[in-house]
């Protein structure tokens, strides 16, 4: 897996994980404690959520309270070579139930020829 940008390339059949780590303005790493990460890969970005592709959620962060990691599965990889649109995004649950939504990246998510693993 590769990265251009904000755009991951990968084989199909590859596996492995993409890693974000999330800081502030500042720099500081960020405490995602509490919070909710989601990535989304759909067909393109009219696709509804529900009819995603690919949907990966996290919301315990064990050691590096900062740190975003998405598996990629042969499950999930074991397709034919397509472009797709990705979307990682935060939630944040606050008391009176209201709900923050912070996006972090947004790109194309490409499989390209790969392996036979």
């Amino acid at each position: 897996m590769r990265k251009q940008g904000n755009d991951f390339i990968v084989e199909t059949k590859e596996t492995g994980g993409i890693i974000f780590k999330v800081r502030l303005a500042s720099g500081v790493p960020a405490d995602l404690t509490g919070v909710t990460a989601k990535f989304i890969v759909k067909a393109n970005k009219e696709t509804l959520d529900n009819d995603a592709v690919f949907t990966y959620t996290q919301s315990e962060f064990d050691g590096d309270k900062d740190t975003i990691t998405i598996p990629l599965t042969q499950e999930f990889t074991n397709r034919e070579p397509d472009r797709f649109y990705y979307s990682l995004f935060l939630i944040h649950v606050r008391e009176d139930e209201t709900q923050d939504l912070v996006y972090l990246q947004e790109g194309r998510f490409i499989f390209e020829r790969g392996g036979s693993k």
